[in-house]
């Protein structure tokens, strides 16, 4: 994106210059334009006629009234210069009709000829050689029922072959009504000639108009796309909005296309853009005059009076044209002022501090304040045949106002763009160094992890070892309910829905080693008699117990013990086979069943606690070895007792 940046700026720093070479050719190339031929076959409208004031004639109404009473006057000019017989000037709000006649040589054959219009103020009819050809808006005597509009026409009509040489006449009425503004009637001169060469002239003089639009589009754009790449400068910003205002101001002069492009369009909204375009431009102007030199124009200046503009530009698109032209002199004296201020105090303020481009902007300024004052002076002859002069001013001022805050905002992307490399390079300096403490980083709250699962795991354990130990405790005098109670806390300590656990005892019968139930978790009275005894080597708890080897099995077998639970009997999943080996010898197995897998800790819990309860049982086995050794010898004594007793009473 920034490459693209850097490309754009200085493309258009080349293009400036050449749009600049462009702009200052124009007039070279308008004169050059207009040959003898154009000022042979176009005729401008500028001398007297008969003028009908309070009037409203069609050509045939003045063909039949010769003696209408009427002027001549001297077009082209607002009616408000016209005096009456009192020697007073005429009415701005009232109607009147004109007849003008124009001379045109015959040239021996039919020729197709054109009028062109300009803006009249403010609705018009027109009627070519007693023909109606042409109508702006809708001509009344009343006020209310005039219906005003803006439109500039080109009129074709034809003349039939003559004479050659001869000299035909084209008559011309023209019926105005203006309550609306304070200029009435032709403001601006008509011309008459050739159809293709009227035409032409128009192109050519829309040509400049189009050419600058297109330029200040595109420095607009530009700057936009500046102002996304480099948003602390408000320069770009204060410089787009002046781009807009001025775009505003170009096509609403006299030459542009605007109203032949929307011929519908109200007096009202062409004044609107007019008047907001100039003084818009003016505020923004100033607002940038005063980012580029602020010492040189101080806020205290510089907002109190581009807020004047703003309000100014404001209230001229909410309220009427006609308060905006009757005001016209105060729009004048604002752009004055700001011109003047400008030229006078800020840019000489700025050159003895060596602003960039401030001389520059200072004989712009100058040559645009010319320009405009020339234009006002033509404006006010009625003469729209060329562009006004002070589009070419904006345009050079444009380009090279523009041109400075390019280079300016280049070298400040420069700056950017090398310190985005830099920062860059200390990154990627620093980023070996970063990603090696982040790997550490995360090793050391891996460990702390594994440490904190390892401790509460150790925890759990001890828990349980502490609760079993409590249980052994209560019921260290009766093997059955040792094995019982510590089966059944094992069992619910581990969540295991299933529990066994068998002691190896002789067979009375048989005199050999064998596994007996002797306690059980979860199972019904049918699957106790079931599993009541084991073989040694038989199955996986006779295998277990004979190789004296824990055992966790995960893919449990169907034959397995089936586990009791409210949707009926299903095989657990999982099995964990544990021996119970005392510290003399093997004792027994007990075996755990439930739906999901043993985890390592547990496993670990499961053996020790096996150690534990099978040293109790050993103990307890003990105990009742002994006691019934004692029972036996007390037996023993209480016999041979007896035998001596009798003997003695025998005796």
């Amino acid at each position: 994106m920034q490459l693209l940046m850097l490309n754009l700026i200085r493309s258009s720093r080349l293009s400036a210059r050449a749009v600049a070479l462009i702009l200052m050719l124009l007039p070279i190339a308008q004169a050059l334009g207009q040959t003898p031929l154009q000022e042979r076959t176009v005729i401008p409208i500028d001398w007297e006629c008969e003028f009908y004031f309070d009037q409203l004639l069609t050509p045939a109404d003045i063909a039949r009234q010769h003696s209408t009473t009427h002027t001549f006057e001297k077009i082209p000019n607002s009616w408000t210069t016209y005096r009456n017989d009192r020697n007073e000037p005429l009415p701005a709000h009232s109607y009147a009709t004109y007849r003008i006649l124009c001379p045109v040589k015959n040239p021996g054959r039919s020729q197709r000829l054109a009028l062109y219009l300009p803006l009249i103020h403010s609705s018009y009819t027109l009627w070519i050689n007693g023909a109606e050809e042409y109508h702006s808006g809708k001509v009344s005597a009343v006020p209310f029922e005039e219906s005003p509009r803006a439109s500039k026409a080109i009129i074709p009509f034809s003349l039939p072959a003559g004479t050659p040489g001869a000299v035909d006449t084209v008559e011309i009425v023209l019926q105005v009504s203006n309550f609306n503004f304070p200029k009435a009637g032709v403001v601006f001169a008509p011309r008459l000639g050739d159809y293709e060469t009227i035409v032409a002239e128009q192109g050519r003089a829309n040509m400049p108009v189009n050419i600058l639009l297109g330029l200040l589009l595109t420095l607009l754009i530009a700057h936009i796309a500046l102002y996304t790449l480099v948003q602390n400068l408000k320069t770009h910003v204060w410089t787009s909005v002046l781009l807009l205002f001025l775009m505003l101001s170009v096509i609403t002069v006299p030459t542009s296309q605007l109203l032949q492009i929307f011929p519908s369009m109200g007096w009202n909204l062409y004044y609107s853009l007019h008047a907001a375009g100039r003084l818009g431009s003016m505020a923004a102007l100033l607002m940038l005059l005063h980012n580029r030199y602020p010492y040189s124009f101080p806020t205290t200046l510089a907002y109190p009076l581009a807020a004047l503009g703003g309000l100014a530009t404001i209230l001229t698109t909410l309220l009427p044209a006609s308060l905006y032209i009757s005001a016209y002199a105060i729009g004048i004296a604002y752009l004055v002022a700001g011109l003047g201020i400008a030229i006078v105090w800020v840019l000489p303020r700025a050159i003895k501090k060596q602003r960039h481009l401030a001389v520059g902007t200072l004989i712009g300024l100058i040559v645009l304040g010319i320009s405009l004052a020339i234009d006002y002076i033509n404006a006010s002859h009625g003469d729209t045949s060329h562009p006004p002069y002070s589009l070419l001013t904006v345009g050079i001022l444009a380009v090279l106002f523009t041109g400075e805050i390019v280079l300016e905002t280049s070298n400040s992307v420069k700056k950017m763009r090398s310190l985005v490399i830099n920062i860059r390079s200390r990154y990627q300096s620093h980023y070996g160094d970063n990603q090696k403490l982040t790997e550490e980083l995360r090793r050391e709250q891996s460990q702390r992890k594994s440490l904190e699962e390892a401790a509460e795991r150790r925890q759990w354990s001890d828990e349980g070892e502490r609760q079993l130990h409590q249980v052994i405790i209560r019921n260290l005098d009766d093997l059955q309910a040792l094995c019982q109670s510590s089966l059944e806390k094992i069992a619910k300590y581990l969540k295991s829905k299933v529990g066994l656990l068998y002691i190896a005892r002789l067979s009375p019968e048989t005199n050999e080693l064998g596994l007996v139930l002797f306690a059980s978790y979860g199972l019904d009275t049918a699957q106790r008699a079931k599993y009541e005894t084991c073989a040694i080597g038989e199955g996986i708890v006779g295998a277990c117990f004979l190789d004296n080897t824990a055992r966790i099995i995960n893919d449990v077998p169907k034959t397995v013990v089936k586990v009791n639970s409210g949707l009926g009997r299903a095989v657990p999943k999982s099995l964990a086979v544990q021996p119970l080996e005392s510290d003399s010898g093997l004792v027994g197995i007990m075996e755990f069943g439930r739906f999901e897998g043993y985890k390592e800790h547990e496993e670990e819990f499961l053996k020790r606690s096996a150690l534990q309860l099978a040293n109790s049982i050993m103990h307890v086995n003990s105990n009742e070895g002994s006691r019934k050794r004692i029972e036996q010898l007390t037996e023993a004594l209480k016999n041979a007792t007896g035998v001596h007793s009798a003997t003695e009473n025998r005796c």
